[in-house]
């Protein structure tokens, strides 16, 4: 009948889950274009105690794609309730095109796993193209009748690995020293897009060389190599003259004969 008993036991209960969270959207839009991935990303959040610290815990990032493979995975401890990963450079190129999501995981220093956090995020490196398709005024040369009606630059423009439709594309008219004589703006729409240079402009543009480039970048950020075409403004008229002097003669035939100049700096 004698009755035993223990020294005290003190223990804490803890349950109570902590929580994650990625904060920042990757890339700034959560997609990741070729001149991102070319200079590497964070992924960065937020990690909150439950009833156990989680300050100083392991976080775990994954990156996982369409079909839920993981491609990378990141650790990093969590420190004043946040936490931060870097992509570098070589990582965020070797993500082909596509749809990935992103995942965190924490748990604190009881071992109470956070529920998982995830954000999607899109990969789009390939950059799009932009040409000058159509001859300016047929045939490249704007002569003193097409400047006096204006001239229409047109083109087209292809997706790489988002849309380029509905992106503006900027028409820039260089002369031979490059310096910017006029530019425009246009809206790429199916794949096509023109800018009308009118005939004030066009008559604003001295006899000589220039370069005309195309510019577009598609919705993810990825700037289309810039195109060009070389043009030729000729407005200024070749003189002719009727040289032989007026005579009268019964001759069967006769000879007229006369000059034709080139204007300055123009083939006769």
């Amino acid at each position: 009948g004698n009755t035993g008993s223990s020294s005290a036991v003190n223990f804490t209960l803890a349950t109570t889950a902590p929580t994650i969270a990625i904060t920042a959207p990757v890339a700034g839009d959560n997609i990741i274009n070729k001149t991102e991935a070319a200079t590497g990303v964070t992924i960065s959040g937020t990690a909150t105690a439950g009833s156990a610290a989680v300050n100083g815990q392991n976080a775990t990032i994954t990156i996982v794609n369409s079909s839920n493979a993981i491609k990378d995975t990141y650790t990093t401890t969590v420190s004043n309730g946040t936490w931060s990963v870097n992509v570098t450079a070589t990582q965020a190129q070797g993500l082909a095109d596509g749809s990935y999501t992103i995942k965190a995981n924490v748990s604190d220093a009881a071992g109470n796993a956070a529920p998982t956090a995830s954000q999607a995020i899109t990969v789009d490196e390939t950059a799009p193209t932009i040409a000058i398709t159509a001859p300016v005024a047929g045939d490249n040369i704007i002569n003193k009748t097409e400047a006096a009606t204006g001239v229409t630059i047109s083109g087209t423009a292809t997706a790489g690995s988002a849309a380029v439709n509905g992106q503006s594309a900027t028409i820039t008219i260089l002369d031979s020293s490059n310096a910017i004589k006029d530019t425009y703006t246009t809206t790429v729409s199916n794949g096509t897009w023109s800018v009308n240079v009118t005939a004030a402009q066009a008559q604003g543009l001295a006899d000589g060389s220039y370069t005309i480039k195309a510019n577009v970048s598609d919705a993810a950020g990825n700037a289309a190599p810039t195109a060009s075409q070389a043009i030729a403004v000729d407005t200024v008229a070749p003189t002719v003259s009727i040289s032989t002097a007026g005579t009268t003669t019964n001759q069967a035939t006769q000879t007229i004969t006369g000059t034709a100049t080139a204007a300055a700096g123009e083939a006769a």
